[in-house]
């Protein structure tokens, strides 16, 4: 991967742990367990994608997504995690926009009648 792409993950990834820190009023504890799981899913995640490599299958990513999620209901009180689902969602619907998907930019595919 692009060492731009790199620096714009990984900025992506602490304005999501900044925003969520904050926002979900994490402990100091739930800090500490969110930092191990991030690491050690980037680091897995970085496994995957390996130079002049085939892109692994959607399945893969959407088991980590899985994963995750069973993860930090481990780590969040309920009424934390309710905050987060809708959180993700948000993120979600964002990133659709930024690729064109669904309420994306018309003309870009899935987001209007096109060009």
């Amino acid at each position: 991967m692009g060492g731009d792409f790199m620096k714009r993950m990984a900025q992506r990834q602490k304005e999501m742990r900044d925003r969520l820190v904050k926002e979900l009023k994490f402990t100091p504890a739930q800090t500490k367990a969110y930092d191990a799981l991030s690491k050690k899913e980037n680091d897995s995640r970085m496994k995957l994608f390996k130079p002049g490599g085939p892109r692994p299958d959607r399945t893969v990513f959407d088991k980590m997504r899985l994963d995750h999620d069973t993860a930090m209901k481990k780590i969040l009180t309920k009424d934390q995690f309710a905050k987060y689902t809708k959180i993700q969602e948000e993120e979600r619907k964002k990133r659709m926009q930024r690729m064109g998907g669904p309420g994306g930019p018309t003309g870009i595919s899935g987001g209007g009648k096109g060009i």
